[in-house]
């Protein structure tokens, strides 16, 4: 027997995804930096929200940081679902002629990857956005339980004191889907005064502790000197 889902009618929660771009790295590489919570009292939302997965009776399972990938809105793939799957969704998607993300996740992997399926149009206009010392892209998203293919995937609140989701599903495996609301792009120090978190620490400490980079090979070995190194490129 399943435990009762949280009821998917009307719901809808909204989040905002920060990504910083690395412009000397990959031809501007994408960096996923934190979900915050959707304040519309404020640009950039002040409280991080963290994203966590359920798979039937199992213990939910934070998420960590997810993998950045793009894909073309006018070319985009969708898969072919078994008939017992919601696939009016991606008719509604394709008629909606707007952005949107999908996350995939397996409760046997870490693996959390995040598709940012954008059009033509927005694509240009983040570019547009993004000239000069605009590094940080954030992006109001909302995921609305109408609108997921997986029949017995639900979001609800983790709790009630504090801002985080949890995406229940019944099956071992799921892909949700958000539509992008919004988006907008600030300097690293806009973003950081008002969020009190330094996205290119993050990143650099991401590259210089990774066994399988070697992008601090060329200084010193110390983090602080990489630090300064990677703070200087991105000025």
């Amino acid at each position: 027997m399943t435990a009762d889902l949280p009821s998917k009618a009307g719901t809808k929660f909204e989040v905002q995804i920060a990504t910083i771009t690395i412009p000397y790295i990959n031809d501007a590489e994408v960096r996923f930096c934190r979900f915050l919570e959707a304040d519309h009292s404020t640009r950039i939302g002040t409280s991080q929200v963290h994203f966590y997965a359920q798979f039937g009776d199992t213990k939910a399972k934070w998420l960590d940081a997810p993998s950045i990938v793009h894909s073309e809105f006018e070319t985009f793939d969708y898969p072919m679902l078994p008939i017992n799957f919601n696939v009016d969704v991606h008719e509604k998607l394709k008629e909606r002629s707007k952005s949107f993300v999908r996350f995939a996740t397996e409760e046997s992997s870490d693996t959390f990857i995040f598709d940012f399926v954008l059009t033509a149009e927005m694509t240009k206009e983040i570019r547009a956005s993004g000239t000069g010392q605009k590094l940080m892209k954030i992006f109001n998203v909302s995921f609305d339980n109408n609108l997921q293919v997986d029949p017995t995937l639900a979001v609800s609140k983790l709790g009630e004191a504090a801002p985080d989701l949890l995406f229940r599903s019944e099956y071992a495996g799921f892909i949700a889907y958000g539509l992008i609301e919004d988006h907008f792009a600030s300097t690293v120090e806009e973003y950081e005064e008002q969020t009190c978190h330094d996205p290119i620490m993050q990143f650099a400490a991401s590259m210089h502790y990774s066994p399988n980079l070697q992008e601090s090979s060329n200084h010193d070995g110390e983090f602080d000197s990489y630090l300064d190194i990677i703070r200087k490129r991105l000025q």
